[in-house]
């Protein structure tokens, strides 16, 4: 009587299980890369931890996850499934890059940027908060040919508008943006200040604006400083854009 053998499985079935089996090392990976990235979202947006912490937490998840990301698609495409952990890691990985991406753009390694780079606006009252004691609020004088290079564009506007009127359209229009607190508006030195504070982590910067008399009209020139960074991914440089773009339509 013939005896069967046992044949094992081909090369190609053996292949087929390997690209099949789970990796929970990458899933566990992957499951606490999304965590510190979402972390660092959330306690950022409660204002639970500082504003730089929160975005470190989130820029090393999203960087891990990214990374990770990587690794399960090529899986993917080796026909294993995502599952949960790798469907969460390329959301987070997907969610980092987007970010990055559509940040207000590269610019120097600068924080403060101004429409008068001869005689920026100083701070006043800004010198005052807690969160400024002991800190340099002068311009510094290196940041100058960056800002020239990079943001030629950033100039002082000029109005037909008296200077005190020019100023209390520019208390109302500041007070109006969602983002800003004004802290301080001089109508004898003709400035206002105001903190601009981020939705997501809570980064914030100072902004004075100053009115002078320019004829018979005003000149009208804005700073805005960030509190914590060597750079802000050209933060400050928008804002400014950003509210010359709404006195233009409110004042004539």
């Amino acid at each position: 009587m013939h005896q069967g053998v046992a044949v094992g499985p081909s090369a190609s079935q053996v292949g087929e299980m390997l690209t099949q089996k789970r990796s929970p090392w990458l899933d566990r990976i992957g499951s606490l890369l999304t965590a510190l990235l979402v972390s660092g979202l959330l306690l950022g947006w409660l204002r639970a931890i500082s504003a730089l912490n929160g975005f470190y937490l989130f820029a090393l998840g999203g960087i891990g996850a990214a990374l990770a990301s990587l690794v399960f698609l090529f899986r993917r495409v080796r026909g294993q499934a995502l599952g949960t952990a790798g469907v969460l890691t390329c959301s987070a990985g997907l969610v980092f890059v987007l970010a990055v991406g559509t940040s207000s753009g590269d610019g120097p390694p600068i924080n403060d940027f101004t429409t008068d780079l001869d005689n920026p606006p100083a701070f006043a009252h800004a010198r005052t908060l807690p969160a400024n004691l002991g800190r340099d609020m002068s311009y510094p004088a290196d940041f100058a040919p960056q800002q020239r290079e990079c943001c030629a564009s950033l100039a002082p506007q000029t109005f037909d508008a008296a200077p005190r009127k020019t100023l209390n359209t520019i208390a109302t229009a500041a007070a109006a943006e969602p983002q800003w607190t004004v802290t301080a508006v001089n109508p004898e030195t003709g400035t206002l200040e105001a903190v601009a504070t981020s939705y997501i982590f809570g980064f914030q910067d100072d902004v004075v604006i100053r009115v002078a008399p320019q004829g018979t009209g005003s000149r009208v020139d804005i700073r805005s400083k960030s509190r914590d960074g060597k750079s802000d991914l050209g933060a400050n440089a928008a804002r400014i854009r950003g509210f010359q773009n709404q006195l233009s339509s409110q004042i004539r």
